[in-house]
């Protein structure tokens, strides 16, 4: 499934749930058209497989001096859920001193690296 440059942690989550009924009804087809024994059997490659758990997730911090502008947005629209708390972490910087939550961003700039500031992304909240 292709991730869009548009897409967020909803748009995805809402693309799997598609795509996971989809493949479910092709599958309940095939078993009541043609029995069980007919489902294909696809041996799957245990290498490529990983365990996505909630208690490895970031914490949400954004590390401004170690990510590109890209990877910044890219971090805060995985977490964006439509107005729904993100399960896994909620994007965050320190600016001053107060700690802000930032609901989406944009680049501004072609900065990367250590030359990105928080100043770069923009739409953040107090």
């Amino acid at each position: 499934m292709a991730i869009e440059d548009d897409d967020t942690g909803l748009t995805l989550l809402n693309k799997c749930f598609a795509a996971g009924v989809a493949c479910f009804l092709r599958c309940l087809d095939c078993a009541l058209r043609n029995g069980a024994e007919a489902m294909p059997r696809i041996v799957q490659d245990a290498s490529r497989r990983h365990l996505y758990r909630t208690k490895d997730a970031v914490d949400g911090r954004i590390d401004f001096a170690n990510l590109t502008a890209r990877q910044v947005r890219d971090f805060v629209r995985a977490a964006d859920y439509g107005g729904v708390a993100c399960p896994t972490y909620t994007p965050f910087h320190e600016l001053d001193g107060e700690q802000v939550t930032d609901i989406s961003a944009k680049v501004q700039s072609k900065q990367v690296g250590s030359s990105l500031k928080a100043a770069d992304v923009t739409d953040t909240q107090v």
